[in-house]
C-alpha cells in the first residue's frame, strides 16, 4: 500500500495530541468538541465530505449543505420581499434567516446542538454570492450589483431615541436618561419595562425632537446627577455644603450655553463643569473611548432576539416567510426598547473594571 492509499500515512503523535484537551472535571484527556462532533457525525452516518463541510471546514455556505430546497425557498422569500420594495440590510436578512432556519431546520443551529451560528459576515457573503445583491450607498439597502438608482423605502421613517450614559471614576454607571422622539403622550414609553426604569432612577421622556434641550438637561441634573452625587457624599461622610464635584461633559451647544451655566451656578454651585473640547470626545470622553461600543452591542443583541422571535412566531402561526413583518408602530417597540435599555444597563454595571479602564485611558486614574 502506497502513501496515497494509506489513510494513516500522515498521522503522527503531534497531530493526535492536537485533537485532545485535558478535562479538569474528569481528570483525563478527551477529544476537543470539534473533533468529538466529527466522531458523532460519523456515527450518525454522515459521509466524510459532509463532516468536512458541516464540522471541520464549514466554509461560507456549508450551513445550507444538504438543504437545497430550504435554501431555495428562503431565497425566493427574500426576492419577493425585495420586489415589494422592502428595504434590506445585513441585520434584517440575518434575523430573517435565523427565524426561517429556526422553524424549518432548527437542528443545524449551534444553540440547538448543531454546528452553525449565523454571523453578519456570513450573511453578507451569502447574499452577494447567491442573490447577486450588494450595498449601493450610505443609506443602505440591498440591490442588484451594478444598479444605478436605488429607492430606499422608509429610509426617513426612524424611531429615534437619545440615551445619556454617565459613569464615575470608581467604575459605576449612573442611571440613564432616555429621550424618545414624538409629539404626543403616546410617544412616551409605558408598561412594566418603563416602570422598572423609573424605579431604578432612569429619566424617560418624549419630545418633538429627541435631542437634548435645556429642559431635559436640567431634568438629568435634578433627577439623576444630584441624587447620585449626594448619595456618594453621604456614603463617604462628606459635608454636602462644602464638598465639590467635577462633572466632565462634552462641549455640546446646550451643555456650554450661558443659560445652562448660569442655571448651574445659581442652583448647584458645588458642581464644577469641566468641558471636553470640540472634536476631542474620541480621546477624552470615557463613554466614547470604551462604553458606547459594549452598550450598543448589548442593544443590538436584544433587538436581534426580539426580531428573530417575532418573525419566528408569525411563521409558526402560519404566516408565510415573505409576509412576516416587524412591528413598526410607535408604542410597542418603545415599550420593548425600555427593556433593552435596562438589560444593556445591567450588563455595563457588571463591568466595573472596564469602566475604570476607560477613565484611565483618557488620563484619569487613582480614584
Amino acid at each position: 500500500m502506497n502513501r496515497l492509499q494509506n489513510p494513516y500515512f500522515f498521522l503522527n503523535e503531534s497531530t493526535v495530541r492536537g485533537w485532545l484537551w485535558f478535562d479538569e472535571v474528569h481528570q483525563r484527556k478527551v477529544l476537543k468538541p470539534r473533533f468529538q462532533k466529527a466522531v458523532d457525525y460519523l456515527g450518525a452516518g454522515y459521509s466524510g465530505e459532509e463532516i468536512r463541510s458541516h464540522v471541520m471546514h464549514p466554509g461560507a455556505f456549508g450551513l445550507w449543505a444538504g438543504h437545497v430546497e430550504e435554501e431555495k425557498e428562503f431565497m425566493d422569500n427574500l426576492k419577493r420581499l425585495w420586489a415589494a420594495d422592502v428595504g434590506f440590510n445585513s441585520s434584517l436578512i440575518q434575523f430573517q434567516m435565523k427565524a426561517f432556519i429556526s422553524v424549518k431546520i432548527p437542528g443545524i443551529l449551534r444553540e440547538n446542538g448543531g454546528p452553525f451560528q449565523i454571523s453578519r459576515p456570513y450573511v453578507r457573503k451569502w447574499t452577494s454570492s447567491k442573490l447577486g445583491w450588494t450595498y449601493p450607498g450610505q443609506e443602505r439597502t440591498y440591490a442588484n450589483k451594478g444598479a444605478a438608482n436605488v429607492i430606499i423605502e422608509g429610509a426617513g421613517d426612524k424611531r429615534l431615541i437619545s440615551v445619556m450614559i454617565s459613569s464615575s471614576m470608581q467604575g459605576h454607571i449612573l442611571p440613564m436618561q432616555a429621550i424618545f422622539e414624538g409629539k404626543t403622550c403616546r410617544s412616551t414609553p409605558g408598561g412594566e419595562a418603563a416602570r422598572v426604569l423609573a424605579a431604578n432612577g432612569f429619566d424617560v421622556t418624549a419630545l418633538e425632537s429627541h435631542w437634548t434641550t435645556q429642559i431635559t438637561l436640567r431634568g438629568f441634573v435634578r433627577r439623576i446627577l444630584v441624587p447620585w452625587i449626594q448619595a456618594i457624599w453621604g456614603r463617604l461622610g462628606l459635608n454636602a455644603e462644602s464638598q465639590k464635584a467635577i462633572w466632565l461633559i462634552d462641549a455640546y451647544s446646550v451643555h456650554k450655553s450661558v443659560e445652562f451655566r448660569t442655571w448651574m451656578r445659581e442652583n448647584h454651585p458645588n458642581i464644577c463643569l469641566l468641558y471636553i473640547p470640540a472634536n476631542c470626545t474620541s480621546k477624552l470622553q470615557s463613554a466614547d473611548v470604551l462604553l458606547m461600543r459594549p452598550f450598543k452591542c448589548a442593544i443590538q443583541r436584544e433587538f436581534g432576539k426580539w426580531a428573530v422571535s417575532t418573525i419566528k412566531r408569525q411563521m409558526e402561526a402560519g404566516i408565510s416567510a415573505e409576509s412576516t413583518r416587524l412591528e413598526t408602530s410607535i408604542v410597542p417597540p418603545r415599550n420593548i426598547a425600555c427593556d433593552w435599555l435596562f438589560k444593556a444597563y445591567n450588563q455595563l454595571r457588571k463591568r466595573e473594571s472596564m469602566i475604570k479602564a476607560g477613565w484611565e485611558k483618557i488620563g484619569f486614574s487613582g480614584a
